[in-house]
């Protein structure tokens, strides 16, 4: 890069004045662009936004190095953007390790691109080929192609990050390999096989938190219904939150609605959260080690009805 342009920045300033690069790398159209953004005592290249979410900006002429991972790792921890994009001419494979380990515990993503760089001769005009080294998923846009999300989308996408974030801190493992993107809830099976999931559900001002009883047979779900009731005052004594008990019909839901949601004090509902969670797959281990092996082995059982 520094043979096309030759400081960072030079590097700066086109793409202030074209950021089809840094769209390229959000996959949605940038609507603004700010040089030099205040980040607590620090000061990024640039600042842009896109469809309602931000990102800030490092630039780095030549490979990735330790001063500039610093530089990020400040922009993530002192900013309140939802992603840092890092462009250098090639991202080291343990500076790539390094932010994937950062973005299991940090709330705002670190996106390293490298960024090849070919120069026409004929003109003295370049073109840029980015690729996402790492945290390609955190990107905010659907794509070019399909537009930008709307407005809960995105507020969907800012509060599973800072939940993964925290689940990921707290020893809540259930959700670990979890990348969720725009969607309402999330789940994740308790035991494969069992047709039991932990289920998280957001709402404007609250978080839904429970277990999921789904085999995909309705004679199934009550039988596995039925044991969960015989332990209704073990479950309940463990979560310090009120449960409401709703009986399958297509599925059957234990769940809490704890403060705090997408849109008011996510912060505070992603906390709540993640405690109730906590306590859930807590419990719910200890109730699947005494459920009968014939009410854990649906699929099994359900074949037997087929066949």
């Amino acid at each position: 890069m520094a043979r096309v342009l030759g400081s960072e920045a030079e590097w700066r300033d086109a793409l202030q004045a074209d950021p089809a690069l840094l769209e390229s790398v959000l996959g949605a159209p940038v609507e603004s662009v700010e040089t030099e953004p205040q980040v607590g005592p620090y000061a990024a290249d640039l600042a842009v936004s896109t469809g309602g979410l931000e990102a800030l900006v490092e630039i780095q002429m030549g490979p990735s190095d330790a001063r500039h991972l610093g530089q990020v790792l400040r922009y993530a921890l002192h900013g309140s953007a939802d992603l840092v994009i890092w462009l250098c001419d090639e991202v080291a494979e343990g500076d790539a390790r390094a932010v994937a380990c950062l973005n299991k515990v940090l709330a705002t993503k670190v996106l390293p691109v490298t960024v090849h760089t070919i120069r026409i001769p004929t003109t003295g005009e370049y073109l840029q080929f980015p690729r996402v080294v790492e945290g390609h998923e955190y990107a905010m846009g659907r794509g070019l192609e399909v537009g930008p999300a709307t407005a809960r989308e995105l507020a969907y996408q800012r509060f599973w990050r800072v939940f993964v974030a925290r689940t990921n801190v707290s020893g809540v493992s259930i959700f670990s390999s979890h990348n969720p993107g725009r969607q309402k809830w999330i789940r994740a099976s308790l035991k494969s096989g069992t047709g039991l999931y932990l289920r998280v559900a957001l709402a404007s001002s609250s978080v839904r938190v429970g277990v999921q009883v789904d085999t995909g047979n309705d004679e199934l779900n009550a039988s596995l219904w039925d044991e969960l009731l015989v332990r209704r005052d073990v479950i309940e004594d463990a979560v310090e939150a009120e449960l409401e008990w709703r009986a399958p019909g297509r599925t059957g839901v234990i769940e809490a609605r704890v403060e705090g949601g997408y849109s008011l004090r996510p912060e505070v509902g992603a906390a709540n959260a993640v405690s109730v969670l906590a306590q859930l797959q807590k419990v719910m281990a200890e109730v699947l080690d005494e459920l009968p092996l014939h009410v854990l082995q649906p699929t099994n059982r359900f074949q037997a009805t087929l066949y």
